[in-house]
């Protein structure tokens, strides 16, 4: 050890290099190079980098600076080291410094800088693309019924319960685990618009039925046709007389004219049992024996005329190839056509240049007419789909000599077809509240009246007045356990649902 002088303290040993307790290291040994000058530390640009990175970001209020070191009698260069360095001081104000980029494997998110920024516009991004992809989410949830698309359940009532559950088991029905909550939702929902209904002022009343379960979404694809059928193509070849007529005329009390309601299940073939209904009641008029006769015939064989069975199977979609008649024959039956502008028309297959409809009765009637007749059902049973064609000329019970068309929207010349020949086949418009019909005259400002929006086809067997309001008696094909037994009421005189734009029946051959 070398002894102390006045002018020299004494030697205590190696000098050491001290480290700093800075989770960097390096900032102790790369600030070697910062001056000690009278007890303070002046901080260089590196430490100042990164003492902005440990600190954070830049206070907008400068921060304080330390205060001065008192003047001191010792000279600085007989003064000890201190024990350990001072933290090092806040950043001068001045503009932050620039971050430093970001770890690898981490998404690193300072306040400021051009990471922030970045980061600002990947979430604007993809809260842009959240919005833009859930309404095609919401339009594919639609399955999901009324819980979809981020509709809340509806709470249930242990009276709605109740109501569910009688109605299970009256309509023998049974669901999965994963099935109940969607029936049971569906169910509250068409019960509180029952409800809501019938205590307005309506002409007609709703109630539940075998649809009740269903949305009206499900029960459109299932029971009505696939798409509107246009049958503005078909040009009236009917010849209405002078009347006058009687006021009310129902065929089911003019004798054993009128077949029973049937039921066309899951199969979009509500054409079939109008065909067959105004077919049937024909041949009773004309002979006095009601037959049954095979709408399966009409699903499986009748794609020739433009109809396409239970969901629009035809030559397009694997179906029996077209039959090869003439083209002259079909339009001029079915659309009045003059035999000259028929003529030269030409020998072709049946297509949408004559048709512009599917499904319809009217062009059922002309397949039933050139196909030489229809089986019995007893014959050629209902399956309610789509099938191979197994018709038997041998088995045919029933032919069509001619086909009626009335012109459209002619409502008084029904009337009289109706009064005075047979009951008429027509179609219209279903909307959702027709669905939980249960009585009284069915009328609807929603529905639309052109005929491009007809869905589903029916039978005029009669008509009548109530309460001041005429009306058609409907017969459907949903079975005899919706509605008024099978039939339903429709206001008369104001198209309702576009009812007068396509109507027709047959005449049969005896």
């Amino acid at each position: 050890m070398v002894p102390a002088s006045p002018d020299r303290p004494a030697d205590l040993g190696p000098r050491r290099t001290e480290r700093s307790n800075s989770p960097l290291p390096f900032l102790a040994e790369k600030g070697s190079d910062v001056a000690r000058t009278g007890g303070r530390r002046r901080s260089t640009p590196t430490s100042l980098a990164l003492g902005a990175v440990l600190q954070g970001p830049a206070s907008s209020t400068p921060p304080p600076r330390p205060p001065p070191t008192p003047a001191s009698s010792t000279p600085a260069s007989r003064l000890p080291p201190p024990a350990s360095p001072p933290p090092p001081p806040r950043p001068p104000p001045g503009p932050a410094p620039r971050a430093l980029p970001p770890p690898r494997g981490g998404f690193w998110l300072p306040a400021r800088g051009l990471w922030s920024q970045c980061a600002a516009r990947v979430a604007a991004a993809a809260t842009a693309t959240m919005w833009a992809v859930l309404p095609l989410l919401c339009a594919g949830a639609w399955l999901l019924g009324p819980t979809a698309c981020g509709a809340a359940d509806l709470a249930v009532s242990s009276l709605e319960m109740f109501h569910f559950k009688s109605w299970m088991v009256q309509h023998r029905k049974t669901y999965s685990s994963e099935e109940y909550h969607h029936r049971l939702q569906a169910f509250v929902s068409n019960w509180r618009k029952i409800n809501a209904h019938n205590a307005g002022n309506h002409t007609f009343k709703m109630g539940l039925n075998q649809f009740s379960d269903m949305s009206f979404a499900e029960l459109k694809r299932k029971y009505l046709w696939s798409e509107p059928q246009n049958c503005s193509a078909t040009k009236g070849n009917y010849l209405r007389g002078t009347g006058p007529y009687p006021p009310s005329m129902d065929w089911r009390k003019k004798g054993n004219f009128v077949s029973p309601v049937k039921n066309q299940g899951s199969c979009g073939s509500c054409w079939t049992f109008s065909t067959t209904g105004a077919l049937e009641s024909a041949v009773a008029i004309a002979t006095g024996r009601l037959p049954s006769l095979a709408e399966q015939q009409l699903v499986d064989c009748a794609q020739n005329f433009n109809n396409h069975g239970c969901q629009g199977y035809g030559p397009d979609r694997g179906g029996p190839k077209p039959l090869l008649i003439s083209r002259g024959h079909f339009c001029r039956a079915s659309y009045g056509l003059g035999t000259a502008t028929a003529s030269a028309l030409g020998g072709s297959k049946i297509g949408p240049a004559c048709g512009g409809g599917r499904g319809l009765p009217s062009q059922a009637f002309e397949y039933i007419r050139y196909n030489k007749g229809i089986m019995g059902e007893d014959t050629y049973p209902y399956k309610g789909q789509d099938g191979d064609c197994k018709f038997q000329p041998s088995k045919a019970i029933a032919f069509v000599k001619d086909v009626a068309n009335i012109t459209m929207n002619d409502e008084e010349a029904m009337v009289e077809a109706v009064a005075l020949y047979n009951p008429v086949s027509f179609a219209f418009e279903v909307i959702d509240d027709f669905l939980m019909y249960k009585k009284g005259v069915y009328s609807s400002t929603s529905c639309h009246k052109t005929p491009d929006k007809v869905n589903h086809a029916v039978l005029a067997v009669g008509y009548g007045e109530e309460n001041g309001i005429p009306y058609w008696i409907v017969k459907n094909s949903w079975g005899p356990q919706w509605g008024m037994k099978g039939y339903f009421l429709m206001e008369r005189g104001k198209n309702m649902c576009g009812l007068a734009a396509c109507a027709s029946y047959p005449i049969p051959l005896v």
